[in-house]
């Protein structure tokens, strides 16, 4: 049975979703979707079952909800069996006694972010309760979500500094009420990180890749006059990418490849649905991302802007990023488990997917469900990449 029971009234269901979508990635098992009954199940037998298997139940307190006969009902049973965790949406509504006496978290302005300090609060809460886990609990001996490491080099050096980010689930692709969105951005569609994975926390710095130039002999990339250290490499092709990865897996041990399209749209979201992982303001763009805006017309040292809601760089802006998938019209048809999507359902691999905009671009071009596609052997000033590596 699950761990978390989500009560609230019909209305406040895209609210419950978002919570229960925050709280599976922190590993919790949710109970929210009345919509799941299989045909023929009875409706109050379910909730009563899902109410008594749950560790905790999440009441959603709204001023649709307090007058609810059902989120009433399935709060007093949880009060009673010591199980209530009341949730406000808003703060000035008036709770029905006796649940204006227990201390409710308030959520009214959370806005998905996975680091809000309410929010973790409320898992807190949940964990001491005694439900739910660590999200993708590692092994002896593997990193924890939201570590960072970075691997030493055969030959001396380290890698790329990477993040541990846990399994989970999202919506990919954007809505259709998305100011900016294209017509390659849907149909929208939920995908499964079913385990946890490193990324990158920048893309690869001309300083990691000049390491692979000189070991292998390759073609020195052109800086474009910009500088080179802890830049953004570019002037990459994506089979360049491929190969710097194959090089990096050979000095490390460790299966570094490039993340997949999935992926890569998982980390930059970092739990949220707005058109940016800060939110839905282009104004605030300058602060996290450089782009035609504010770049001058080149890249900048990475790392430099404020970093998404799970602490990755750049994943907005300063260049392009390589990702493993062959190029698709749209997503119909698209995996549903973050693997990277090939040739099958009419996909071209002789060009390959581009994601996150760059200097170069206006902020709708640097939107999370932003996409583009170039030939794999095509190299450019505002094009680079950063690796991901299974655990």
């Amino acid at each position: 049975m699950a761990d978390v029971f989500i009560s609230y009234a019909r209305r406040d269901r895209p609210y419950a979703e978002r919570l229960a979508r925050a709280l599976e990635r922190e590993g919790f098992n949710v109970w929210w979707d009345i919509e799941a009954l299989r045909s023929g199940q009875s409706f109050n037998r379910a909730i009563q079952q899902a109410l008594e298997g749950a560790t905790c139940v999440v009441v959603l307190w709204s001023a649709t909800s307090t007058s609810s006969r059902y989120v009433e009902a399935e709060a007093y049973w949880s009060w009673e069996h010591e199980k209530l965790h009341s949730v406000r949406l808003d703060d000035n509504i008036r709770l029905p006694v006796p649940f204006n006496t227990v201390h409710a978290r308030s959520l009214g302005r959370w806005r998905a972010g996975q680091e809000d300090p309410e929010l973790q609060r409320l898992i807190e809460d949940l964990r001491a309760a005694g439900a739910g886990t660590k999200p993708q609990t590692p092994s002896a001996g593997e990193p924890e979500p939201s570590s960072r490491f970075r691997d030493p080099l055969r030959e001396g050096g380290e890698g790329p500094e990477m993040l541990v980010l846990p399994a989970g689930r999202f919506w990919m692709g954007s809505p259709e009420n998305e100011p900016g969105r294209g017509d390659d951005e849907g149909p929208r569609h939920e995908v499964a990180i079913p385990r946890g994975f490193a990324l990158g926390v920048t893309p690869v710095t001309f300083a990691d890749y000049d390491r692979f130039v000189q070991a292998t002999g390759s073609k020195k990339p052109n800086d474009e006059g910009w500088g080179r250290g802890t830049r953004p490499v570019i002037g990459v092709s994506w089979e360049d990418a491929v190969a710097y990865a194959a090089w990096l897996t050979k000095q490390t041990g460790k299966p570094y490849r490039l993340p997949s399209e999935a992926e890569w749209e998982y980390a930059c979201r970092a739990g949220t649905e707005t058109p940016w992982s800060f939110g839905d303001q282009k104004s605030e763009l300058g602060v996290y991302a450089w782009y035609e805006g504010n770049a001058d017309r080149q890249t900048h040292p990475v790392g430099e802007k404020r970093p998404n809601p799970w602490g990755l760089c750049d994943m907005h802006g300063n260049v392009w990023e390589w990702v493993e998938d062959c190029w698709h019209e749209d997503y119909e048809g698209a995996p549903t488990d973050s693997s990277a999507w090939l040739g099958a359902g009419g996909g071209e691999c002789g060009g390959r997917v581009e994601r996150g905009g760059s200097w170069f671009n206006v902020p709708e071009a640097l939107r999370s469900a932003y996409r583009g596609g170039v030939s794999a052997v095509f190299r450019d000033g505002n094009l680079g990449f950063r690796l991901a590596q299974d655990l």
